[in-house]
């Protein structure tokens, strides 16, 4: 207890270490406003010493784990108004006020992590100070305060080469985000991309490359780890639940063969082991992570997400911050005119649309830009022919009928790997040439480790395409979209090197379904509107994309038809096309069970065996718990959706124990007798089934009737306070869609979106979008959505006030 600044240190002195110890906060921590910190890198011998410090206070939330520099500048993290919002969602909870806290850092050299109560807090790059001794601090605000279990040991520095690293490449992944093959050396004369035209004359070319999952974070999940989406559970985005036991993230073990590993910056890997991932596979992940930072002679593995051609740049930014972040960065020659841009079939051809698509144009020649950055650097460093080069995109770009689709727009992606001299023996081919071998993201992992000479684990799914491993090519790629944000969906899709089979299992739901964010870009705007205006009098391909609906099954021949524009499934098909869709209908069936595929299971079923057998989905669905879901059967059902007209052949499925077999059973009569007074009646009782998923699919059905509304908004409503986010997003989407029919219920929603929208984390940006949607349709003011540099990732997140902001 003390009411003078008082600290407490030791001699010990350590660069590379981890460091921990227990507090306990003094009872009146509020009352006093208790402020103390366990500081590390230390340096001077009287008054107060220069170095940093671990925050630990009794504030709610106060910055407990945060990182202050004494004499280094302040708050190193959280630093400004954006890192603060993301800090108070990460320590919302965490702290004990009258238990023992767990407080943790692991500096290893400009890197420096902080833990509170087991949970990573700050992942900062600072080399200021990289030695010193310890000391705690109490800064003299009162208050008895408690430590025990104080203790750290020493960590080697970065890694020298290892015997299992000795003379082996270096690896450089450059990701481009949200783009299809737009590029001048995959033949798009549009393009204006001579970095990466020149990257390609160098390298070998992948014409048959493919994401896992045409969004980003799951896909993320697999690039990581070497495991599809589906087998792990990562596959409804934005969720978080637990990876597969003994899985890691494959930079693990190129750490431990004494590779230097860097992020820059971004991980996004959609799983509640994120947070482990990151830190047992990079060294370094930061905007400022590069192989510079590794000691020399250190080989490296090193990845750079460039965001430039996202989403948000290409379509939803308004045009002047567009303009502004992206467009300034091109000469006026460079700067692409929309009157030569190349409308595909599935666009109508307006000015908007042009002028948008000239935009997506110019984002992807800054981002060539920056990729010659990062390829001069290598350069520069004299490391170019130590290392082997691979540059991809995350999925397909984010324009509408890209991202977020099964079709090729959103799957197929560029890739291009440059191999110098030295190893041009580990090259399917020479430089300059392009193959058409099928690769899926899956594979990414167990290549690189194959390159290295390094064990591939037995848990990744992959089949590696260069190195010592590589053998036999694979045949399929399977490919699966579920929930994305706020929208909801199940599809699947298989693909060999010339045809794609998609298996739609909502195909009451369309293309160009609402979706907050990416509505915001001007190009949906018009599509949506021409298509409400007048369906009729717009193209075939365009009503496919911008229709109410879409078939339950797609089968498109990629060589003659490469946009995917002309479906086979019911036309005449020629003896060879008729033999590859049996092929890969059979196919998809195969992987589908291979892989324990779980998109049988709406996510609160899935969710609830995870918590009731408290394991890892993927650990369930093997057995190794006490109960498991038999996948075949809510498959079994959910296979005759859209293909069986008779609903007679779903009313016993209505009544099955199984959840998902009822879930199914309903979307499959909503699909075969959607208008059906009589089978309306017989699903009438599911709107109080006790599974969330069964009773919201029949409420958000029936209530497009009156004599049924009042039951079903009434259902919806109730599950709108539902604990589990994703339940109540749910009804919320089903209220959304609604429309007019939910008038009702505006004060209702009105009062959820109030709540959530000026909240942080994704529940509350999901909800707020589906509620502030549902009010616009209603003609009901919301406040609009900024998602620009400057309002933070998010711009649901209020900005703080000054005095909480300087406390």
């Amino acid at each position: 207890y003390t009411k003078t600044n008082c600290w407490v240190t030791t001699d010990v002195k350590m660069a590379n270490f981890e460091v921990e110890a227990e507090v306990m906060l003094p009872e009146d921590a509020l009352e006093v406003k208790f402020n103390s910190g366990l500081a590390f890198r230390c340096s001077g011998e009287k008054g107060k010493p220069k170095g940093y410090q671990c925050e630990i206070d009794g504030a709610i939330p106060g910055k407990s784990g945060g990182i202050f520099g004494i004499g280094l500048g302040g708050w190193i993290y959280p630093n400004g108004p954006e890192q603060t919002k993301e800090y108070k969602q990460q320590v919302k909870g965490l702290m004990k006020p009258k238990d023992w806290n767990k407080f943790r850092v692991v500096a290893e050299g400009p890197r420096i992590r902080t833990y509170l109560n087991d949970k990573l807090i700050a992942d900062i790059e600072d080399s200021k100070q990289l030695s010193g001794y310890f000391g705690i601090q109490h800064h003299g605000k009162g208050g008895t305060v408690k430590f025990r279990n104080i203790r750290a040991k020493r960590l080697p520095a970065t890694p020298k080469p290892s015997p299992k690293s000795a003379g082996k490449p270096n690896i450089l992944w450059i990701t481009a985000e949200d783009m299809s093959p737009t590029l001048g050396c995959y033949g798009d004369e549009y393009a204006t991309t001579p970095h990466l035209d020149k990257l390609a004359t160098e390298s070998v070319l992948f014409t048959n490359a493919f994401a896992a999952s045409p969004v980003c974070s799951p896909s993320r999940s697999c690039l990581i780890t070497g495991m599809y989406p589906v087998s792990m559970g990562t596959h409804q985005m934005r969720s978080a639940y637990p990876v597969p036991k003994g899985v890691k993230g494959f930079p693990s073990y190129l750490r431990e063969a004494g590779f230097y590993t860097t992020n820059n910056v971004k991980t996004d890997y959609n799983n509640g082991d994120a947070d482990r991932i990151i830190a047992e596979s990079w060294d370094a992940s930061a905007p400022a992570a590069h192989w510079r930072g590794r000691e020399d002679g250190a080989p490296f593995f090193a990845v750079f997400n460039d965001m430039t051609s996202h989403q948000s740049r290409t379509m939803v930014w308004p045009y002047e911050a567009f303009q502004e972040h992206v467009q300034s960065k091109l000469s006026q020659d460079e700067i692409h005119d929309p009157a030569k841009a190349l409308v595909p079939a599935y666009y109508p051809d307006t000015p908007t649309i042009r002028k948008t698509v000239a935009r997506y144009y110019d984002c992807v020649s800054v981002m060539d830009k920056n990729v010659g950055r990062i390829l001069a650097e290598l350069e520069e460093d004299g490391l170019a022919e130590d290392t082997i080069i691979f540059f991809y995109s995350d999925h397909g770009s984010g324009m509408p009928r890209h991202k977020r689709l099964l079709l090729d727009s959103g799957m197929k992606v560029a890739l291009m790997i440059r191999f110098p001299e030295k190893y041009k023996h580990l090259a399917p081919s020479a430089a300059g040439t392009k193959t058409d071998q099928l690769v899926s993201f899956v594979d990414f992992p167990p290549t690189v480790l194959s390159i290295l000479g390094l064990e591939i684990p037995d848990y990744m799914q992959g089949k590696p395409f260069l190195g010592d491993e590589a053998k036999e090519e694979r045949r399929f790629v399977y490919g699966s979209r579920d929930r994305v944000d706020e929208v909801f969906d199940t599809a699947r899709s298989v693909r060999d090197k010339r045809y794609l089979y998609i298996r739609n299992y909502m195909p009451h739901l369309g293309y160009n379904q609402p979706s907050v964010f990416s509505d915001l870009g001007e190009i949906r705007d018009e599509i949506t509107e021409l298509a409400a205006k007048n369906l009729s009098a717009m193209t075939l391909e365009q009503q496919a994309y911008a229709g109410p609906n879409r078939p339950a099954e797609e089968f498109y021949d990629c060589k003659a038809d490469p946009r995917n524009l002309n479906n086979l499934i019911g036309t005449d098909l020629s003896g060879e096309a008729a033999a590859a869709l049996k092929k890969l209908r059979a196919a998809f069936l195969e992987q589908r069970t291979a892989l324990l595929d779980p998109g049988s299971l709406p996510e609160d079923e899935m969710v609830n065996f995870i918590r009731n057998e408290d394991a890892p989905l993927r650990n369930v669905l093997l057995g190794e718990t006490n109960h498991a879901p038999d996948l075949s059967t809510g498959w079994e059902v959910a296979d005759m959706v859209g293909m069986v007209d008779d609903p007679k052949t779903f009313f016993p499925f209505l009544e099955s124990g199984d959840v998902s077999q009822r879930y199914w059973a309903v979307i499959g009569l909503r699909n075969a007798a959607g208008e059906n007074p009589e089978v309306h009646k017989t699903v009438a009782p599911l709107m109080e089934d006790i599974a969330p998923s069964v009773r919201t699919e029949a409420a958000g059905w029936l209530a497009n009737y009156e004599s049924y509304r009042e039951a079903a908004l009434k259902t919806l409503v109730n599950d709108l306070d539902h604990e589990d986010w994703w339940t109540a997003l749910r009804s919320c989407r089903a209220i959304e869609l609604l429309g007019e029919k939910a008038r009702p219920v505006l004060p209702i929603m009105r009062k959820l979106y109030d709540t959530t929208r000026h909240e942080p984390g994704d529940q509350n940006l999901f909800l707020a979008f589906c509620s502030g949607a549902f009010l616009e349709k209603l003609g009901e003011s919301t406040d609009p959505w900024d998602f620009t540099p400057g309002a933070g990732s998010f711009s649901a997140d209020p900005k703080p006030d000054d005095e909480k902001e300087k406390n």
